[in-house]
């Protein structure tokens, strides 16, 4: 029997295809989202609640752009996001980022509209804002403006990280299993847990209580960082002032963390999980400096439902299909795919100053994966387009869960409680 690409032979007999698109050019996909339901249910629902969170934020800085540019604010998270997410994914000196298949796609099937306006566009902005409710006196007090950069960073990446470990869980998207940025994940867990238990069991905690990646969560935290420093300078001008500045110069000040922190630790210490517990302590402890903002109480309340039901809708979509994560299916684009051995065939990546991989293969998927090949009946289809298997949950990677969802609650809980009361404390 002939298949195509599309097309798979399961382990248990039944022959899977993934669905033409509803409507399809080089710019915008569309599929029916039932069509995927079966592949990867819980994608399906996420997506949406994306989109809808998505237009949640973009109302509440309509609504709210009387006293600062909140929609200048918004569309400058989704054009920065934006510049930066398809630059990594475009480029193929990186190109280390590889999205499933939902039900609507950008540019050649490789990006989902979801990524850009929920989780730029809004996860980010929501972050900024959270941030400013405890930063007060932004425009005079060049302290406020430190505080507010940190707490923004320190939001965005624990608000980011429930979509970041999730996702990985439910195989809503595959990293390039041997780039360098990526190795300190393995399966969910930390490459550095085992050797930071042999030396001190704080930094062990630590590391258990940061079960996301390491590069993905630094640059979270160095990107929403870099757009509240820079809102906190120009939230008074205009909107279309405000979203051009933060959308060219962000990409740009992101860097310097990297440059000056991630990098360094990374490359002569092997530590690059130490940089971003120093930006998250300064970011802990600008909170507990600056316990009292500027916004009205109506406006500052929404946001933090906003955020409370962001928190509880992700964790409602862990419980309720976590059980089904071992038969999801992905059929999308990724590291290209070969049947023979690969060990050994490398290429030269990041304008020639990094080595990785250049191919996956069946050798390659272990049991340090978070995805498989067990479902599929061979031979496997080869090239940048095939089809993997997910992993159940393990009972570790659910204590994982529950520790972001911990986290990140207890950040948005403190920053509430200290919005409505106490002596405003100027740093």
């Amino acid at each position: 029997m002939s298949l195509s690409a599309a097309t798979a032979v399961l382990s248990s007999g039944g022959v899977v295809t993934f669905p033409s698109p509803l409507f399809d050019t080089e710019l915008l996909t569309i599929y029916n989202p039932l069509d995927l339901w079966g592949f990867n249910s819980s994608y399906v629902v996420a997506e949406y609640l994306y989109l809808l969170f998505a237009a949640a934020t973009l109302s509440h800085a309509w609504k709210n752009s009387s006293t600062s540019s909140s929609l200048g604010l918004w569309f400058g998270c989704l054009l920065s996001g934006s510049i930066v997410e398809l630059f990594t994914i475009l480029s193929p000196e990186i190109g280390n980022f590889y999205h499933t298949q939902a039900s609507v796609m950008l540019i050649g099937k490789t990006e989902p509209l979801y990524m850009l306006v929920g989780c730029y566009g809004g996860i980010q902005y929501l972050a900024v804002q959270l941030a400013f409710t405890a930063a007060g006196d932004t425009d005079t007090k060049a302290g406020r403006k430190l505080g507010v950069t940190l707490i923004s960073g320190l939001a965005g990446r624990y608000l980011w990280s429930l979509l970041d470990i999730i996702g990985a869980h439910f195989l809503w998207w595959v990293w390039h299993e041997s780039d360098k940025l990526y190795l300190a994940k393995a399966s969910g867990v930390s490459a550095y847990t085992a050797n930071l238990l042999s030396t001190t069991y704080l930094l062990a905690f630590l590391a258990y209580c940061n079960q996301v990646p390491i590069a993905s969560s630094f640059w979270i935290l160095a990107e929403t960082a870099s757009i509240g420093f820079i809102y906190s300078i120009v939230r008074r001008r205009n909107a279309l002032l405000v979203s051009v500045t933060i959308a060219v110069i962000t990409p740009l000040l992101l860097n310097i963390p990297f440059i000056l922190l991630y990098h360094p630790f990374s490359n002569n210490y092997g530590h690059p999980e130490i940089p971003l517990y120093l930006l998250e302590a300064a970011a802990v402890i600008a909170v507990l400096l600056m316990v009292r903002g500027g916004h009205s109480v109506s406006s500052h309340r929404w946001l933090f439902y906003l955020a409370g039901s962001f928190v509880a809708i992700n964790s409602a979509i862990f419980i309720a299909f976590q059980d089904r994560a071992g038969r999801n299916l992905r059929y999308s684009y990724g590291e290209p795919f070969t049947n023979s051995s690969c060990h050994g065939v490398t290429e030269l990546v990041f304008w020639g100053t990094a080595e990785r991989d250049r191919f996956l293969c069946p050798a390659k998927i272990g049991s340090d994966k978070l995805y498989t090949l067990s479902c599929l009946k061979g031979p496997l289809m080869e090239g940048r387009w095939y089809w993997l298997c997910g992993v159940g949950v393990s009972q570790e990677a659910f204590v994982e869960v529950c520790i972001e969802v911990l986290k990140t609650s207890a950040l948005i809980f403190f920053l509430f409680a200290a919005s409505l009361g106490g002596k405003r404390k100027i740093i």
